[in-house]
C-alpha cells in the first residue's frame, strides 16, 4: 500500500504545535468541547479558503501584482498589532463568567494571518501538485473509470505511425520536432486512433 507524501505532510504540518492547536485546547481545557465547537469550524473555513487560494495560483497573482503583495501585508500587520493592543488593554485577567471563546468568524479570519497556514498551503500547492490546472486536480482523486485496464493497455501498445524520416522532406531544424510533436498531440487527443493517412496530409503542409 503506497501513501500519498501529501497526507504526512498535512497531519505533520497542521497538528503540529501551532497558533490554532495552542488556542483550541486552551479554549476546549477552559470553555469545553461543545463550546468550542464554533471556533473550531472558523478554523476549518479559514483554512479550507487559505487552500483553495493556494491550489489556485494565488502566489503567481501575488508575484504578478507586487502591490497587492504590500496591501495583504499591511493589512495583515495592522491585524496583529490590534490583537496585541488588545491583549496590552486589558486591565486584568478576566473573570472566568465574563470570558468568551473565539466565535466562528473571529477563528476563520483569524487564518488569513496565520503564517503557519499560509506556508503549509502555499507549499502543498508547488511542492505536491500533479502540474494540472486546479479542477483536473481535484477530479485526479476520484475513482478511475471501469475501462481503465483497458484504456491503458491501449495507450501503452499504440505506436505513433509516422516518424521524423516522414517529415524531414518538408521540415528541418525545430520546425521538423514543433511538427512531430503537434502531429503526435493530435493523434493522442484522438484517443490513439488517427492513422498514418490522417496524419502526413496536415504534417506535410510547407509553411508561409
Amino acid at each position: 500500500m503506497t501513501i500519498d507524501p501529501l497526507y504526512p505532510f498535512l497531519v505533520v504540518g497542521l497538528f503540529s504545535p501551532g497558533p490554532n492547536v495552542i488556542l483550541i485546547a486552551a479554549s476546549g481545557a477552559r470553555f469545553g468541547f461543545r463550546r468550542s465547537l464554533p471556533h473550531m469550524a472558523g478554523v476549518l473555513l479559514g483554512i479550507a479558503g487559505i487552500a483553495a487560494l493556494a491550489g489556485g495560483g494565488i502566489s503567481a497573482v501575488l508575484e504578478a501584482l507586487p502591490w497587492l503583495r504590500r496591501i495583504l501585508g499591511l493589512v495583515a500587520t495592522m491585524w496583529i498589532l490590534y490583537l496585541a493592543y488588545r491583549l496590552w488593554a486589558v486591565p486584568g485577567i478576566v473573570p472566568h463568567s465574563q470570558a468568551q471563546p473565539m466565535s466562528f468568524v473571529q477563528a476563520a479570519l483569524f487564518q488569513w494571518v496565520n503564517p503557519k497556514i499560509w506556508a503549509l498551503a502555499l507549499t502543498a500547492a508547488t511542492a505536491y501538485g500533479a502540474g494540472m490546472p486546479p479542477w483536473q486536480e481535484a477530479l485526479a482523486g476520484q475513482a478511475p473509470p471501469a475501462a481503465w485496464q483497458k484504456e491503458l493497455q491501449r495507450g501503452a501498445f499504440a505506436r505513433f505511425p509516422i516518424t521524423a524520416a516522414d517529415l524531414a522532406p518538408h521540415y528541418q531544424g525545430a520546425a521538423l520536432g514543433q511538427q512531430l510533436r503537434a502531429q503526435e498531440q493530435r493523434w493522442i487527443d484522438s484517443g490513439f486512433v488517427l492513422e498514418r493517412k490522417d496524419l502526413l496530409p496536415r504534417a506535410s503542409r510547407y509553411d508561409d
